[in-house]
C-alpha cells in the first residue's frame, strides 16, 4: 500500500469517525424524544453498534480491503473528538430543533386535515340527522307507547 493511498484511507477514517458521532448525536436526540429507560437504552445501544459497525467497516474495506491497521483506529478516534469538540452540540441542538418543527408542522397538517374532513362531512351529518332523527323519535316513540300498554301502572 503507497503512502497515498494510505493518506486516502486516513481520512476516509477520519470521515468514518464524523460520521460515526453525528449519527450518534442523531440517536441521542431519537433516545432523548423516545425518554428511554434503561432496557430501552441498552436494546438502543446495543442496536445502533449492531448497525454501524458493518456501515464502516463496508465503508472502509474497498480501501484496505480488510487489513486493520493501527492508523485507521487513530483515524476514527481522530474524527470522532473533532467531531465532538467542533459540531456535537451544534448538530444536537439542530437536529432537536429540527424535530421540534417537524411535530409541529405535523400537528397543523392534522389540525388542517381534521378541519377538511369536517367539513367534508358536515353536510353528510345534516342529511343524516334530516332524515333519520325524525325516524329515532318516532321508534322512540312507539316503543314507549307498546311498553307502556304492556305495563300500565310503569312497574
Amino acid at each position: 500500500m503507497t503512502l497515498e493511498e494510505q493518506l486516502k484511507l486516513f481520512s476516509l477514517a477520519i470521515a468514518s469517525g464524523f460520521f460515526l458521532v453525528f449519527c450518534y448525536n442523531v440517536y441521542q436526540v431519537i433516545r432523548n424524544i423516545l425518554k428511554l429507560k434503561k432496557t430501552g437504552t441498552i436494546i438502543g445501544d446495543l442496536l445502533f453498534w449492531l448497525i454501524l459497525t458493518p456501515l464502516v467497516f463496508i465503508f472502509l474495506f474497498p480501501g484496505n480491503q480488510g487489513e486493520i491497521r493501527f492508523f485507521i483506529f487513530f483515524g476514527l478516534v481522530l474524527g470522532a473528538l473533532l467531531y465532538l469538540k467542533i459540531f456535537s452540540q451544534l448538530t444536537y441542538s439542530f437536529v432537536y430543533r429540527l424535530y421540534l418543527v417537524i411535530r409541529k408542522l405535523f400537528k397543523i397538517v392534522m389540525k388542517i386535515s381534521h378541519l377538511i374532513w369536517t367539513a367534508f362531512i358536515f353536510p353528510y351529518r345534516v342529511i343524516y340527522f334530516v332524515l333519520f332523527f325524525p325516524g329515532q323519535f318516532i321508534r322512540r316513540g312507539f316503543y314507549f307507547i307498546i311498553r307502556f300498554k304492556r305495563n300500565p301502572k310503569g312497574s
